[in-house]
């Protein structure tokens, strides 16, 4: 059985038993519930949510804090003698799946059959279409545009005075 959780805005593809590093979570209770399931899958049944699964929740154990790998923030302005580095290390919560728990095979019998009842009350709908002649296309006669030579300006003589 495996789901897609969002996590601190992240989604993740978490299975019972996984370790997972994600961006720093608020609360640093010992166990947590994250109710923001987007899909579940279990034996071959697939429920995707709209936009979240209602009733699946994904528990995990917190197993500590750390920091990222170092990423070096450099800004640089080429003949302005302007340069400014910064260091930045992101931290990290360390989480253990510890259970996924949905209500797949309940939720998938009711949906079944809830489209089948949908497609036998639709009805297919005939529409006439009116014939129409087709018009045999006519040729539209092309003319030459006479173009005619611009004269250059001419240059006005300047007298100089003395």
């Amino acid at each position: 059985m495996f789901a897609v959780v969002e996590i601190a805005k992240k989604q993740y593809i978490v299975q019972t038993g996984d370790i997972l590093d994600v961006q720093k979570l608020k609360d640093v209770s010992k166990e947590t519930t994250f109710n923001k399931v987007l899909l579940v899958a279990n034996q071959g049944k697939v429920k995707i949510g709209t936009p979240y699964v209602e009733g699946a929740k994904v528990k995990a154990d917190i197993k500590g804090e750390k920091k990222g790998k170092k990423v070096i923030v450099y800004k640089y302005k080429r003949r302005k003698k302007y340069r400014r580095k910064q260091g930045h290390r992101q931290k990290y919560t360390t989480i253990k799946i510890t259970d996924i728990i949905s209500d797949i095979t309940k939720g998938s019998k009711k949906e079944i059959t809830k489209k089948a009842t949908h497609k036998k009350k639709t009805t297919k709908k005939t529409s006439t279409k009116k014939a129409t002649a087709k018009k045999s296309p006519t040729k539209k006669k092309t003319t030459k545009k006479k173009t005619t030579k611009k004269s250059s300006p001419k240059k006005s003589s300047l007298k100089k005075s003395s």
